[in-house]
C-alpha cells in the first residue's frame, strides 16, 4: 500500500507564522514576542507625550493692569484691581483679556472662542498672535456679541483659547467662566488637544477687517498671579 503524502496548514495571524505543527511551547514564545512588541511601542509613546507635556505651552485668560497699554486706550474703565470683561459704554473698546502663556513653550494663539448662553460672542483676531513663554498679550476687541441688556447680568459660559504647539500640533485651553458686572473671572484651567471632529474647538479663520490691538507694554510691566498647579491640566 502506497503512504499518503502528509499535508501541513500554515497561515499568519498579527504578524506570527502558525502551522498545525507548532508545539505549546512554541504558541508560549510567540505570543510572548507579540507582547513585548506591544509593551515597547506604549513604552515609546508615553514618552513621546511626556516630552510634549515638558516643551508645551499653557494660554490661559487673565485680568489686564493698569499698567497695560489697553488701560491708558480706556481711561472710562477702572483696571485697579486688574479687569477683565466688557468694558464700559463709550469706550475704545468693547472687550479686553490678556493672553498669558504660563507653559514651556512659545505659542502661536490662533483663535480665542467664547461662548455664553449658547452662542459666540467674540468674534475672530484679525491675525495670528505668537505669546513667548512667560509673557502675555493685550487681547481687546471691538465688537461683543451679547445683548446690552444682557451685559450686567450674572451669565456663565466657555472659554476656549486654541493655539499651536511647537510641533505643529493644535491645542485648546479649555476654562469655564462667570461674567458677573461685566468682569470675567476664569473658574477652571484645563489643556486638551484639538482633534478634527471637534467642531467647536476648531480656530476660526482670521477677520482682517477689525481692528488690530495695540502693542502689548513694556517687559517690565507687572505680570498676573500665576494660577495654582492643581488648577492645570497639562496633559
Amino acid at each position: 500500500m502506497s503512504a499518503q503524502p502528509t499535508s501541513h496548514h500554515h497561515a499568519t495571524f498579527l504578524g506570527l507564522h502558525v502551522s498545525n505543527q507548532l508545539t505549546a511551547g512554541d504558541l508560549l514564545v510567540g505570543i510572548g514576542t507579540l507582547l513585548l512588541a506591544v509593551f515597547a511601542f506604549l513604552s515609546v509613546r508615553a514618552a513621546h507625550v511626556t516630552v510634549e507635556a515638558q516643551d508645551a505651552p499653557l494660554v490661559i485668560g487673565a485680568n489686564v493692569p493698569a499698567s497695560s497699554s489697553v488701560a491708558e486706550a480706556c481711561p472710562g474703565q477702572k483696571f485697579d484691581p486688574p479687569f477683565a470683561g466688557v468694558l464700559a459704554d463709550g469706550s475704545q473698546f468693547a472687550f479686553v483679556m490678556q493672553l498669558w502663556n504660563v507653559g514651556r513653550g512659545p505659542a502661536v494663539v490662533q483663535d480665542v472662542r467664547l461662548v455664553i448662553e449658547g452662542a459666540e460672542v467674540l468674534r475672530p483676531f484679525p491675525s495670528h498672535v505668537i505669546v513667548p513663554v512667560g509673557d502675555v498679550h493685550d487681547g481687546v476687541w471691538s465688537t461683543f456679541e451679547l445683548p446690552e441688556t444682557k451685559r450686567d447680568s450674572d451669565l456663565s459660559g466657555t472659554l476656549r483659547i486654541i493655539y499651536t504647539h511647537p510641533n505643529g500640533k493644535l491645542l485648546q485651553t479649555v476654562s469655564r467662566v462667570d461674567l458677573h458686572k461685566r468682569g470675567l473671572s476664569v473658574r477652571t484651567i484645563r489643556r486638551h488637544r484639538v482633534h478634527r471632529w471637534q467642531r467647536d474647538s476648531q480656530p476660526r479663520l482670521p477677520d482682517p477687517a477689525l481692528q488690530s490691538p495695540p502693542p502689548s507694554p513694556p517687559a517690565e510691566h507687572s505680570a498676573p498671579k500665576k494660577p495654582d498647579e492643581s488648577d492645570r491640566d497639562a496633559t
